[in-house]
């Protein structure tokens, strides 16, 4: 988004500074300044003063929020005069874990955040990454003109290339990948894929990526050992490099309790990999077939249907491919930020 608008002077502003050296010097290198403050660390008089401290100093045209709490931010924004205060939510509203499909649901903190919507309408423009985001905050807070749908776009990576092969992962030649990205947290439903594996067909190994050492994830070995399946799972962990394991991939899953997109899903559909989703949050507006959430003999069904199906197959994954090039590109989310920031308006 920097890079395609080089006539705006963007201001970066995180929690803490970022790690990456590449990154550092790429943000450098295209003129952006790069500010660091504890907003969360202190009481909210000190990070109101602390909102306006960073905004006054550079009075921005557009003050944009990415993280979740921010209406302290955007009251601050509005009380320094910015005109424009953007929101971009990028997940569900959930309790325990469960979406929220009305307003009874709200715990006591959330009805505080959003004083019954009021709090929404401090935003100029709510950009939503999925479908979902928008109707549930229109069936909770009524629907408003500032809303907008802008899928976030993933970049396909030409030199997918099969740097790594069935042999290394001790992989059968023969055998069906099916891969799950997921970090170790009960609402990325791992579990849900887990006990999937004894109802999939015997050539089926499952490569799971993202899971560090957490109980969680101590959880999940011992589920597989209880079903009997753990010689059929690759616990790769977490990698910098997701498309080499994609090039081994037959069908991806994203087996989420809950999930507002998932940008792991729209980069399988890049490369014609099937996506079989549960049928929560935006996950339906990306897969290739869904299922119900925690019906894993359901998961199991679909997954089985795809892979004994060769026309079937080739079909979907051709579907595949088209759905990523209309909605999921990265340069389809950069084109409709670039119209948002200056022309307020987007081309959904």
């Amino acid at each position: 988004l920097i890079k395609a608008n080089p006539d705006i002077p963007f201001v970066l502003v995180y929690e803490s500074y970022p790690i990456s050296l590449e990154y550092r010097d790429l943000l450098r290198n295209n003129k952006v300044e790069i500010e660091v403050i504890s907003f969360n660390t202190s009481g909210i008089i000190s990070q109101f003063r602390n909102y306006c401290r960073i905004i006054k100093k550079y009075s921005p045209e557009i003050v944009h929020f990415h993280f979740t709490l921010n209406e302290l931010g955007a009251l601050a924004a509005r009380f320094c005069g910015v005109k424009r205060v953007y929101k971009t939510v990028h997940s569900c509203l959930t309790n325990n874990n469960s979406p929220i499909e009305n307003s009874s649901q709200l715990s006591i903190g959330q009805h505080i955040r959003f004083l019954g919507g009021l709090f929404v309408r401090l935003y100029t423009r709510i950009i939503f990454v999925s479908q979902y985001t928008k109707n549930q905050y229109e069936r909770l807070f009524g629907a408003l003109p500032s809303y907008a749908v802008v899928y976030l776009g993933t970049r396909r990576c030409d030199s997918i290339g099969k740097t790594i092969d069935n042999a290394s992962l001790n992989i059968p030649l023969k055998s069906k990948v099916i891969t799950s990205v997921l970090f170790s947290h009960p609402m990325k439903g791992a579990d849900v894929l887990i006990k999937a594996l004894p109802d999939l067909a015997e050539c089926c190994t499952l490569v799971l990526i993202g899971l560090d050492d957490s109980p969680y994830t101590n959880e999940l070995h011992a589920l597989a050992e209880e079903l009997g399946v753990s010689g059929r799972i690759r616990w790769v962990g977490i990698t910098d490099n997701v498309s080499q394991y994609l090039s081994l991939t037959d069908v991806y899953v994203q087996p989420s309790r809950t999930e507002a997109l998932s940008l792991a899903s729209c980069e399988a559909l890049s490369y014609g990999i099937p996506v079989v989703a549960s049928d929560v949050g935006g996950l339906p507006e990306v897969a290739s077939f869904v299922f119900e959430t925690e019906n894993s003999s359901k998961l199991a069904e679909e997954i089985n249907l795809l892979l004994s199906d060769e026309i079937l197959y080739e079909r979907v994954s051709l579907e595949a491919v088209e759905r990523y090039n209309k909605l999921f590109r990265l340069e389809n989310s950069i084109y409709n930020y670039s119209l948002l920031y200056i022309m307020q308006s987007y081309d959904y």
